[in-house]
């Protein structure tokens, strides 16, 4: 029995030893498990300065899509006013005629025939102008609106995992007792800053539209439905083409008739061959639910079996523009700038020389 005691005795003893040491062991760690760490007056998450890293770049790439809107909005500005300028000019010119013919003092025939040549000459630099302005609209912002876009959606997921990562470790009780314990005392994020991006991400993303637009495969290209003037015209999908094309025989038929105010251009249709067009305003062209007003085209001359209409850039540059080939669906997302509603574009789909202007020359007066 005295053995016995002397046993347990030992091994009290010895459980005793080594209670130092248990207590002495490194208490569990549930900030750095998670990750968290000291940011300013609160415990973050790491995900936290990732996303705020990623709206610094983002900010800058929404200036340049602003910048570049108000340049596109600029030009069709110039355009619009050359325009009118050539209706009005037209209209006055005509007047000049027409006195001209009755005017018997030859200072006032003089001064008229001055005025009629002015008209003359400013008429054919508004045309020549009215070329490089349509040439310059389909080509503006591609590239930075489509940056914008793409790191928007990728940044808002990283922005999103990061919030609910945050809902997750504020019901977390190790997490609590820890922040409880630390030393100094802090909450648990977010930041503030953090709170600012998130609701600037999600003001942008209330100004992103995207609509899936069906289409039709026709011999291996792809037909869009498209509204010109609330006419239906089908189109081959283009982005290659720097502007709309539409076939002589149907812009007849939607009433759209070359005047000499209206630029002659050349361009190379589908069979390679090079034919000659008169670059023109559209008064409304809609695609889905999106609809642009005064877009350039050009129209063919008429008999042309080899040129179809096509949807290019003119239309397509306002938009962010993805072709999904196997669901048959024409994807265009629509962001509002800071400055005006406008649309914007990436062209991810095979450019092709179709609709390509080959060589510009001054329409006939």
């Amino acid at each position: 029995m005295l053995r016995c005691t002397q046993a347990w005795t030992v091994v009290a003893v010895a459980l005793l030893g080594f209670a130092p040491a248990l207590r002495a062991a490194p208490a569990k760690d549930a900030l750095k498990e998670q990750g968290l760490t000291k940011a300013g007056t609160a415990y973050v998450v790491t995900e936290e300065a990732d996303v705020l890293a990623g709206m610094k770049t983002l900010r800058d790439e929404k200036k340049a899509v602003d910048t570049d809107n108000r340049t596109r909005m600029g030009y069709e500005a110039k355009l619009a006013a050359d325009r009118k300028f050539l209706k009005d000019s037209k209209k006055e010119a005509q007047g000049l005629e027409e006195r001209l013919a009755v005017v018997r003092d030859a200072n006032t025939h003089n001064r008229m025939v001055a005025r009629l040549n002015l008209l003359i000459v400013k008429a054919g630099e508004a045309i020549d102008e009215q070329k490089e302005l349509a040439d310059k609209i389909s080509k503006v912002g591609s590239d930075s609106q489509t940056k914008f876009v793409d790191d928007l959606m990728s940044l808002s997921e990283k922005a999103d995992a990061a919030t609910e990562k945050y809902e997750k470790l504020a019901d977390d009780p190790d997490v609590k007792s820890a922040l409880a314990k630390a030393t100094p005392h802090l909450p648990l994020g977010p930041t503030p800053e953090f709170t600012a991006a998130i609701a600037e991400l999600k003001k942008w993303r209330e100004k992103v539209e995207t609509e899936a637009i069906p289409l039709l495969e026709q011999g291996g290209v792809h037909l869009v439905d498209v509204r010109v003037n609330n006419e239906s015209v089908p189109m081959i999908l283009d982005p290659g083409s720097s502007t709309i094309l539409l076939p002589g025989d149907v812009a007849e038929k939607l009433k759209m008739v070359p005047g000499p105010q209206d630029p002659t251009v050349q361009m190379r249709i589908a069979d390679g061959s090079i034919v000659e067009g008169r670059q023109m305003m559209i008064k409304s062209v809609r695609v889905g639910r999106f609809t642009i007003e005064n877009v350039a085209c050009v129209v063919l001359q008429t008999n042309l079996k080899e040129a179809p209409a096509l949807l290019g850039n003119s239309f397509l540059s306002h938009f962010v523009v993805k072709l999904d080939q196997k669901a048959g669906k024409l994807h265009l997302t629509e962001v509002e700038s800071g400055d005006k509603e406008k649309k914007i574009s990436v062209i991810d789909a095979k450019p092709s020389a179709a609709g390509d202007p080959v060589e510009k020359k001054t329409s006939s007066k």
